[in-house]
């Protein structure tokens, strides 16, 4: 025999997670995106239009969100990305001309961490605020 408490608000789950998640995910990718673009070693062609949203670049359409990606399609952007497999690097103009392009897309993550933090603290505010207006 035992004894348990209930935690029980009226509350729809999906306004109550799924509208502050989906914005969550959106806006990381977007974040994620801009910096994987930034530091991608081309400027223009397959690779570069590869990562657009829409393709491997997504926001999990389920409701409520569970994860957002980004990445490419094109084979060649695994060997620009992890130059210990390669030993190549793949110079590219502008203000990164003559880096290597090792984690170009998996940095992306230790780079943008701390905008990703902030909107994670954004959204467990608002989940916060709904569920005490619940």
């Amino acid at each position: 025999m035992g004894v348990e408490v209930r935690i029980v608000k009226s509350v729809d789950i999906g306004k109550l997670l799924g509208v502050p998640l989906r914005r969550f995910f959106n806006e990381a990718m977007l974040v994620v995106y801009n910096d994987v673009v930034d530091h991608a070693p081309v400027d223009t062609g397959i690779l570069r239009a590869s990562l657009a949203p829409g393709g491997v670049t997504e926001v999990d359409p389920r409701d409520p969100p569970q994860y957002a990606r980004v990445g490419t399609n094109v084979d060649y952007g695994t060997y620009l990305d992890d130059q210990d497999k390669t030993g190549r690097y793949h110079y590219r103009a502008g203000p990164n001309e003559g880096d290597a392009t090792t984690g170009f897309l998996t940095g992306s993550l230790d780079r943008q961490g701390g905008a990703i933090d902030k909107l994670l603290k954004d959204a467990a505010r608002d989940i916060e605020s709904q569920w005490k207006a619940a």
